[in-house]
């Protein structure tokens, strides 16, 4: 199959730096070349260009307070081209009537331009250049009725930006994500689980410094009651052992007053608790 999508974006008004008119547009092709979809196993290859522009909190990010930051209209959309090809399984039946498996694993190979980082400046900027970004993804769902599984590893390598006077944060090269949980009173009440892992990453700070940011583990649990058709309650539990870590995309802390913050990225949340009710009419 091939496709072209045509995309436009438009920012006008008044910024600090005066009247702000500018726009742009992009063609962005894709092509795909895979087996059938109607049969248990399906490969496929996919070469694709894509952009994004500029979000409005990058293009008028205030900056921190007695900072000189503000913002940067100029901003230019990051562009990348790259390739993916990997393979589709899915199965019914598998173990038992009425289950089914799916499995999806890729490899991808992308070339990123104009990417954007935040400087010294307390601004978004673009980094000349080009940055090359590949990687691994695998997911394995599983869903009998009365229990559930799944299984989401990522491993990525990426050469991002690195220069003095950047803040730039570094990808994790492995994330894992494992779920599982059961369905009981005739599959009104969900109870599960919820494991995270994130490998070591690195931030460039405003002076040029390599911080790394630990590998975490993190524990969540999960529950739904369903009460009647169309009312649900729902019990969420994050953290459960309370660990201290630093999230590998957390906000990066703008403190330039003496004394200056021990970690370039935030705390983040302890053993957190979420207790929510869905009406569905």
């Amino acid at each position: 199959t091939a496709g072209l999508r045509y995309d436009f974006y438009s920012v006008e008004g008044t910024a600090s730096t005066g009247a702000i008119e500018r726009s742009d547009e992009f063609l962005n092709p894709k092509f795909t070349l895979a087996g059938p979809s109607d049969f248990w196993f399906q490969p496929y290859v996919t070469y694709a260009h894509t952009y994004r522009p500029p979000t409005p909190n990058e293009m008028f990010y205030g900056g921190a307070h007695g900072s000189p930051g503000g913002e940067n209209p100029d901003l230019l959309p990051e562009e990348s081209k790259g390739w993916e090809v990997g393979f589709n399984v899915k199965s019914n039946d598998l173990l038992r009537q009425g289950d089914r498996l799916r499995v999806k694993a890729s490899y991808y190979d992308t070339d990123v331009e104009n990417y954007v980082v935040m400087s010294a400046a307390q601004r978004f900027e673009n980094v000349a250049g080009t940055t090359p970004i590949s990687g691994f993804e695998l997911g394995l769902d599983y869903d009998a009725g009365i229990a559930f599984a799944s299984v989401s590893f990522t491993h990525a390598e990426a050469d991002l930006p690195d220069s003095l006077l950047k803040v730039t944060q570094e990808l994790p090269e492995n994330i894992l994500t494992l779920v599982g949980g059961v369905r009981l009173l005739d599959e009104k009440l969900t109870l599960g689980g919820r494991y995270r892992y994130v490998s070591e990453s690195f931030l460039t700070d405003t002076f040029g410094t390599k911080n790394p940011i630990p590998d975490y583990h993190l524990i969540d649990a999960f529950a739904s009651y369903e009460v009647r058709e169309g009312i649900e309650i729902s019990l969420r539990v994050e953290n459960i052992t309370d660990e201290v870590y630093t999230p590998a995309f957390g906000r990066v802390s703008t403190s330039f007053v003496p004394p200056f913050p021990s970690t370039p990225i935030q705390d983040g949340l302890g053993r957190t608790f979420y207790l929510s009710t869905q009406f569905q009419f």
